[in-house]
């Protein structure tokens, strides 16, 4: 029960913290029209986006994929399986999608290749798949999806 308590403190703080980033960027918005992400760490354009989603603001959550794609690339890069697996779960992040469908596409290895690779759900990978045009050799996407199913 102790350890349990722990963790929802922490969850709080956590929380807490990124609400306090978010109320922030959100009164910028408000107050003055704009919302300044360039002083934001990766991770952090990147919970705000999910973040704009649940509050669906169409217009704000194009314009925080688009930064993350053209200022925030190598966070994207580094982080290639977790930011599928997140826009795999937001209908309305295309722009990034679209994004991590073309990396794929021309260095597949980004995926293949990736620690993280082994933790993509099925149907995620299944999606991936089917699309079927990996600029590599298909003996390479077979050794994967085999250390994939042995994980």
């Amino acid at each position: 029960m102790n350890g349990q308590k722990k963790k929802m403190e922490n969850l709080f703080k956590e929380s807490q913290i990124f609400h306090l980033t978010c109320l922030t960027l959100f009164s910028g918005l408000f107050y003055c029209g704009n919302i300044e992400l360039k002083n934001l760490q990766g991770l952090d354009v990147l919970n705000l986006l999910i973040a704009v989603d649940e509050l669906n603001i169409q217009q704000l959550i194009s314009h925080v994929q688009e930064y993350l794609v053209k200022h925030q690339t190598e966070f994207l890069l580094q982080n290639l399986t977790s930011i599928l697996k997140i826009v795999y779960q937001h209908e309305t992040f295309t722009y990034l999608w679209n994004f991590c469908l073309e990396t794929i596409w021309e260095v597949p290895k980004t995926l293949f290749n990736a620690d993280k690779f082994i933790d993509l759900k099925a149907p995620l990978l299944e999606l991936l798949l089917k699309r079927n045009y990996f600029n590599m050799d298909e003996i390479e996407v077979w050794e994967s999806l085999l250390k994939w199913c042995f994980a």
